[in-house]
């Protein structure tokens, strides 16, 4: 028995001494070493976007919670720690993500555009000219219009109409037609009375007849119901009608919005949607009538339907705004 004891001990030794061996040879996984990190090189975002950086590691695996994320000017586009941005303003910041060894760093080039200025066919500020501001040029002629204050009290920054012999034609071309494309027409307007005949014309383009160009225009003494917003093609000008009036002596947005895939028109009035109408026609794509701002054409109608009162901001687009969109017309001091 005494001799089984030294070499049970030996055995022992051995073994722990070969436990160790192998835990000096194997320590156990290696950290995982980051090889690269990227995001895109540059990107165009418009005002409210709201968006998740594409970040792409190798290797894939690798933990990028503890990824340090800035944005270069968080007054133009904010940066969360997880990588969402938020648009703001417009402008050009640099976001830049960094690993945490501040090893790796990616950046992108974000430029920030305003989606109000896209899909203009017509922009009129009125700032004491008739000056089209979209990339068409479609310059108007002024008939016995006067600059007048604006709705935040800026002189020279409308228009006054006289509602007998005050308007501002358009000469025609055919993307005013307004024909099979998605459609905004937006303007501020403030009323000082309410035309005894059916309405006033804001804005129309068409002959006479049923089906021959666009008219839209808030309604008078004659109409069923007095003060709302009215759109319809030629003959048809009260297809889409509004329920909101449009209150005398006070500026007022108004906004029709046609969705060409729906043949839907929708009707806002101060950023707000008022009605939707079903089964609206597209334009006549052959009616070549000059457009009037303020008053019916002339060769249709003779009471003329003029507008008496302030308009301002007057916009016209080959596509459908979205309801934030039409919200920030309303709600913003820059336009």
């Amino acid at each position: 028995m005494k001799k089984r004891i030294p070499l049970l001990l030996a055995l022992i030794v051995i073994a722990i001494y070969s436990s160790c061996h192998k835990e000096q040879n194997n320590p156990g996984p290696k950290p995982i070493k980051l090889q690269s990190i990227s995001i895109t090189d540059t990107l165009t975002a418009y005002i409210g976007n709201v968006l998740q950086m594409d970040l792409k590691v190798d290797p894939v695996s690798f933990d990028t919670s503890k990824f340090s994320w800035q944005s270069s000017d968080t007054s133009i586009v904010s940066v969360s720690k997880t990588g969402k941005i938020t648009v703001k303003n417009e402008g050009i910041s640099k976001i830049s993500v960094t690993d945490s060894a501040k090893i790796k760093t990616a950046t992108c080039l974000v430029t920030v555009k305003d989606s109000l200025s896209i899909g203009l066919l017509a922009y009129y500020p009125f700032n004491n000219n008739l000056n089209d501001f979209s990339p068409y040029k479609n310059n108007g002629k002024a008939n016995d219009i006067s600059s007048t204050t604006d709705r935040f009290g800026n002189a020279n920054s409308a228009f006054y109409f006289n509602g007998f012999s005050s308007y501002i034609v358009v000469k025609d071309n055919q993307a005013l037609r307004l024909s099979n494309t998605n459609i905004t027409l937006s303007t501020w307007v403030k009323l000082d009375q309410y035309n005894y005949s059916y309405g006033v014309n804001l804005l129309t383009k068409h002959y006479s007849g049923i089906e021959n160009g666009w008219a839209w225009g808030i309604t008078g003494y004659g109409f069923s119901t007095l003060g709302i917003v009215t759109y319809g093609t030629g003959g048809g000008s009260a297809a889409a009608r509004g329920t909101q009036v449009i209150s005398l002596n006070q500026w007022h947005l108004v906004t029709n919005v046609y969705d060409l895939s729906k043949h839907q028109l929708s009707i806002y009035v101060d950023g707000t949607l008022d009605t939707i109408t079903n089964n609206m026609p597209v334009p006549n794509m052959n009616t070549d009538a000059d457009l009037y701002i303020g008053r019916d054409n002339p060769g249709v109608s003779l009471d003329g339907y003029l507008v008496r009162g302030a308009m301002d901001e007057v916009r016209i687009y080959r596509r459908a705004l979205s309801a934030y969109e039409i919200h920030k017309l309303f709600i913003s001091k820059k336009y």
